[in-house]
């Protein structure tokens, strides 16, 4: 270990803390070629040796941002080229349409090279200012409080084998960025990231710096107001009678549930099965079909499928 910057002790202690067991295990490190990924794999370069690191870098293929991807793409080659790093490439060969389809096409990947390696961390570059903005668009939506992530350094996706590390889960942007500055990291700026079309980049770029501007340090407060309630939340034992082997439920009950229980039901229920990128509007969807008090019903959506048949709700992954 060669650590000297305070951002280098917070990742290496971050990875001695939770990996005693694991000390030998190849760490797999996502990397786009932006600010954040690339000061994250520079870091991991003074902390480990060389031979510990598989970088994986995924070019989403075609479409109108293609120059960027490329251009990003040849940044991290280059990187990984002079410091000898192991470099997995992946490119997406159809056009990807959605932020989900940009994060399942990299869970992909990174499951893809963990299956080569024999490993099964990966080390991502979110940090508390992304936590934050992911848990405000949440509460926007209308979320509750429970359903925030409470445990964001460490994270296991049951559904593709990967426990997901972010050692500066507790850093902020700025702090990150001066790093990357003083180490003179090089690296891509994504154009999309300015356009606040986006509601991610909206609140990134202009609601959470006005609010600054109002009330210096509030977004840091907001922020640790947050992880605080989050982490005082008590669990609640929930119990449903869910056939977690056929994926189905009785009916009759479901519809014994009040609007708001079947809600959550549903939503406990994608939870427990690993079923990501469900959003609050798809499970209202299908509680508004329901409605219709048809004997037979089948909606289909991008990850995921419900059925009503033969007196039973089923909610199955998509193939």
């Amino acid at each position: 270990m060669k650590a000297k910057h305070r951002l280098e002790h917070v990742i290496f202690n971050s990875w001695v803390r939770r990996n005693l067991r694991q000390a030998n295990a190849k760490i797999i490190v996502g990397v786009s070629g932006g600010r954040d990924s690339m000061a994250l794999l520079h870091a991991l370069t003074v902390c480990f040796s060389k031979n510990k690191l598989v970088v994986v870098h995924c070019h989403h293929g075609p479409g109108e941002n293609q120059s960027h991807r490329n251009e990003a793409r040849a940044c991290v080659q280059d990187y990984c080229r002079r410091h000898q790093l192991t470099l997995e490439s992946f490119e997406a060969r159809q056009t990807l349409m959605s932020e989900n389809e940009y994060r399942e096409f990299r869970l992909a990947s990174y499951q893809e090279t963990a299956n080569i390696y024999k490993a099964n961390i990966v080390a991502l570059a979110h940090h508390r200012d992304d936590w934050l903005e992911t848990q405000l668009i949440k509460l926007i939506r209308g979320s509750s409080f429970a359903s925030l992530r409470k445990n964001f350094q460490w994270s296991q996706l049951k559904n593709h084998g990967l426990v997901l590390w972010r050692p500066f889960s507790y850093q902020q942007r700025s702090d990150i960025d001066v790093y990357r500055q003083e180490n003179k990291v090089p690296f891509v700026e994504d154009p999309s990231n300015s356009e606040v079309k986006y509601f991610r980049n909206w609140l990134r770029n202009e609601w959470l710096p006005m609010l600054e501007k109002t009330r210096p340090g509030a977004v840091k407060r907001l922020a640790l107001s947050l992880i605080h309630s989050v982490a005082e939340i008590k669990p609640v034992d929930i119990s449903y009678p869910w056939d977690f082997k056929t994926n189905a439920i009785d009916f009759i009950y479901f519809l014994s549930l009040s609007e708001s229980e079947r809600l959550r039901c549903l939503a406990y229920f994608v939870g427990y099965k690993g079923i990501v990128g469900i959003k609050a509007s798809q499970l209202k969807e299908i509680l508004r079909q329901l409605d219709k008090n048809s004997d037979h019903y089948h909606i289909v959506f991008k990850t995921f499928e419900c059925l009503v048949n033969a007196g039973q709700l089923l909610i199955k992954l998509r193939s």
